[in-house]
């Protein structure tokens, strides 16, 4: 039995009683702040989610499924010539010159983040910056369709209004990506722990941090959902034809528009700040002294005699330090994301060169994101709060390795799956080049669903790695720059299509087998050696999880 002075020299004094029983020494009021005994006792759970946030889910979802339904189709549009009787095609530019226009999209799409989160961040707002990108977008969208007309394409403009849609979509896109995450995370408020009565009688704390991880499952979750528009895309594909595929997205993307506008007034909207400068302001005085961030606070340059111009806080520069610190999760993505898009390119076209049995060659990619959707609930839902009731610790950076170590299992399978095409007739080393047929388009007597274990391994590495990333940048960064850490973990993306841009040459029978091994290995590599300096980072984080919550309340 203890009693009310037992808990009056504690960090944080709640009201207490007498107790009967020790289990319920020190209880805290529904709506008030854990006590340590609470928080070693009781189980974390997640929040509600805002009405807000599901709006912005459904701006995201209809821009992926605008997306997907478009990407779909990109490698057979590009790759193969019109009338090709195997596989429908358009522009005819072969395999590699198609996986180079490929990653050259996805480096536009993932470098214009950086340019609308400085926008949205200094002086737009997010949801004015997704509005210019929703414009961008819809142009784009409209030539597209205009130039994948059979007229268009008889005719030569299939090309040029091609590239010019890609840039004005990739531009779109990456101002709307750029923002719409950071934008939902914002509309939940909440910044500190409390005790929650549930309606079984259960006791438990409501966590921002646990609701912030919640969201974006939940988030990424529907987004998949709007992925799996690249299904339907394919047969219109094979059955209607390109322009038919192009139109359906041109269509849907209406309805992110209309949902943007219906909302306005709904979104709760962060207020503009151009702190960027003062960042770039703290690096040079950093770099002046050494390296030293701490000569930029204010404080330490009051009491050095410092004659620079301060506009910030101490706590600005712990927060920039804070987020140069969890940027460092961000130097391995680049292989991971290389790996990962060789299932939107070349494993499309590995499955050309297979038995897919009326099968559309770039239908199999979309099973990777029907798993992901399983098993996203599968976590959100049952594995993680399981993990949290034991206490067992599930941070960021084991989430990550995880993710890591089952894409290098992908991609290595799909190099087992393509030495086993090389293996098999009619065309071995050759697919679809031989003398089998008059036209040579008969495939390698392999089936295609052997690619299924690669599609299932990509799916949880991005679940492990992409989701883990996205939620840690917006964790860590300052209020003011949220959108310009959460960018830095698309340029990751970016730097990941140069470096496809520079192997597509090597993406080439016969020797994709030792471009997918080598990817494989150099994955495994950068693996080990991010466990190996980064293990560390999850105790850290545990350690100051009071404190996160602390700098949390400061950064919404």
């Amino acid at each position: 039995m203890a009693s009310y002075n037992d808990f009056q020299d504690s960090k944080n004094p709640v009201k207490a009683y007498i107790a009967e029983d020790d289990n319920e020494i020190g209880r805290t009021a529904d709506g008030g702040e854990p006590n340590q005994h609470e928080k070693s006792t009781l189980r974390i759970v997640s929040d509600r989610i805002p009405l807000a946030a599901w709006l912005v889910c459904v701006v995201e979802t209809a821009e992926r499924f605008t997306y997907y339904t478009l990407s779909g189709p990109f490698q057979n549009y590009m790759q193969n010539p019109y009338g090709n009787k195997l596989n429908p095609g358009a522009l005819g530019l072969g395999q590699a010159n198609a996986s180079s226009i490929s990653y050259g999209f996805m480096f536009w799409m993932y470098l214009t983040p950086m340019i609308a989160a400085y926008i949205a961040d200094s002086y737009l707002g997010r949801l004015r910056t997704i509005n210019i990108g929703a414009g961008l977008y819809l142009c784009g969208l409209t030539i597209l369709f205009i130039t994948s007309l059979p007229f268009s394409l008889e005719r030569g403009a299939g090309l040029g209004g091609f590239i010019t849609s890609l840039f004005l979509i990739g531009t779109g896109a990456g101002f709307i990506k750029a923002n719409v995450g950071i934008m939902i995370f914002e509309q939940y408020t909440e910044t500190k722990q409390k005790v929650s009565t549930l309606k079984s009688g259960e006791r438990v704390i409501v966590d921002p941090q646990t609701t912030i991880s919640n969201i974006y499952m939940i988030f990424y979750n529907v987004l998949c959902l709007g992925c799996l528009s690249g299904i339907p895309a394919t047969y219109i594909e094979h059955r209607v034809g390109f322009w038919a595929a192009f139109l359906v997205p041109f269509c849907v993307f209406w309805i992110a528009v209309i949902t943007l506008l219906l909302g306005r007034k709904t979104y709760v909207q962060r207020v503009p700040e151009p702190v960027v400068g003062k960042a770039f302001t703290i690096f040079r005085i950093a770099i002046k002294n050494g390296f030293n961030m701490d000569a930029a606070r204010p404080s330490f340059q009051a009491e050095h005699g410092g004659t620079d111009v301060i506009t910030w806080d101490d706590k600005f520069v712990t927060e920039l330090k804070r987020s140069l610190y969890a940027c460092k999760v961000f130097i391995p993505q680049p292989i991971a994301w290389l790996c990962y898009l060789q299932a939107v390119n070349n494993l499309v076209s590995q499955a050309g060169t297979m038995e897919r049995h009326g099968l559309p060659n770039d239908v199999l990619y979309n099973f990777t994101l029907i798993i992901e959707i399983v098993l996203i609930q599968v976590f959100r839902t049952m594995l993680y709060p399981l993990l949290r009731k034991w206490h067992v610790g599930i941070g960021p950076i084991r989430r990550i390795t995880a993710g890591f170590i089952a894409g290098t299992l992908a991609i290595a399978w799909a190099a087992i799956v393509q030495k086993i095409i090389y293996s098999a007739g009619p065309c071995y080393n050759s697919p679809l080049t031989c003398d089998a047929s008059e036209d040579g388009t008969v495939p390698n007597r392999v089936h295609v669903m052997l690619q299924f274990p690669s599609y299932v391994l990509f799916a949880l590495s991005e679940i492990g790695f992409a989701i883990t990333a996205s939620e840690y940048a917006y964790t860590k960064a300052p209020k003011g720059m949220k959108g310009i850490i959460g960018s830095i973990n698309y340029l990751t993306v970016a730097v990941a299509s140069l470096l496809g841009m520079a192997i597509s040459r090597t993406a080439v029978d016969p020797g994709l087998t030792w471009l997918y091994t080598s990817l494989a290995v150099v994955y495994f590599v950068v693996t080990a050696l991010f466990w190996y300096f980064c293990r560390g980072y999850d105790k850290l984080e545990d350690e100051l999880f009071d404190l996160d919550n602390e700098d949390n309340a400061s950064n919404t």
